[in-house]
Order: structure tokens, then sequence, then C-alpha cells
């Protein structure tokens, strides 16, 4: 496809080969866009977005994605999901099946079973002890024992900033306050 090109941030380096890979035999710029995002969501060791994100103040995994046709301006999003794994092909089918350009939290996990996606976990053992481990003020990879290379570098990207956005709005004072399991 001629003049076809795709861009994304840092975040999506991991998947752009494909999608690249697909505008080139011709593929359409939404199978390109949604391939190349479905690499970055799949990702554990991508802690920003989709499975083993991080999770939200009450420690659970919530997804967001939004997709969009430039020539028509059609849209589709979702915000706050919590059983799919892949929230760029849930918010496809957004655009693609319902008059809507915005489902959340709920409503957009019971369309995702509507439209045949399977419910799905969010967040490994792993996963959820680093964010233990951030929440009592630990090292997020501490007890891990040998930690992979690529796993030490995604700490030292995101715990300095995530520190930084605890210490200037309370997240753990938050993060006690809203606890299922909220103990005296």
């Amino acid at each position: 496809m001629a003049g076809a090109f795709i861009a994304g941030t840092r975040n999506a380096e991991a998947g752009l080969a494909e999608g690249r890979r697909i505008l080139s035999a011709g593929g359409s710029a939404p199978d390109a866009v949604e391939a190349a995002i479905r690499i970055v969501e799949d990702d554990p060791m991508d802690w920003s977005v989709g499975f083993d994100g991080l999770p939200n103040l009450l420690g659970e995994v919530e997804l967001d994605a939004s997709i969009m046709l430039g020539r028509s301006r059609r849209a589709g999003a979702v915000a706050g999901v919590k059983t799919v794994k892949n929230a760029i092909s849930l918010a496809r089918k957004v655009m693609e099946l319902t008059p809507h350009v915005l489902l959340v939290g709920e409503g957009a996990d019971r369309f995702a079973r509507a439209a045949g996606f399977p419910k799905e976990n969010l967040q490994s053992k792993e996963g959820k002890r680093r964010f233990e481990n951030l929440m009592a003020g630990r090292e997020m990879l501490e007890g891990f024992g040998k930690v992979p290379p690529e796993m030490s570098k995604l700490a030292w990207r995101y715990e300095p900033y995530l520190r930084r956005q605890m210490a200037q709005f309370d997240v753990k004072g938050w993060y006690d306050k809203l606890q299922a399991a909220w103990h005296g």
C-alpha cells in the first residue's frame, strides 16, 4: 500500500514491525493497528498496558483502548475493562458493531461476552506481587530471586515515576482506605 505508514509511542515499538508487515502486504490500517497493539497488550514485560499491567488503587488491572478510522472518523473505545486481555480488539468491535463510541467498565465487559470474547484473567501472581511490593514501599522486584534483565530495565523505567506519583498524591494512603480487606 503506497503511502501507508504506522507510528506509535515507545510502548508500541514491539508491535510496529507487525503492523508495517500487514500494511506492506496490502492489509488494512485497522488490521495493522490492532495486530501491533495486541503484541504490546500480550507482553507481560510491559507494565503500562495489557496483561499484567499495573493495577488501579484497588489492585485490579483495568484496560483502556481506542481505535479510529481517519477517513470516515468512525471510532470505538473501551475503558475500565477487567476481563478482556486485548482491549484494542474490543474497541474495534465497538466501532464496527455498535452505534457507540465508548463503552466503560461492566458494560464493556458485558459487550465483550456478547461479542464472543472469552473472560480472561489480566494479572499473574508475579504482577500482583510487584504491585504489593510497591504499595508496601519495597522494591517492585524484591523477593523475585534472579530477575531477567528485561524486567530490571522495566523496573528502572517505571519505579522512579511510580514512587514520585506515590509521594505527590498519597497513593498508598488511598490504597489503604480503598482495600476490600481493610484491617484496623
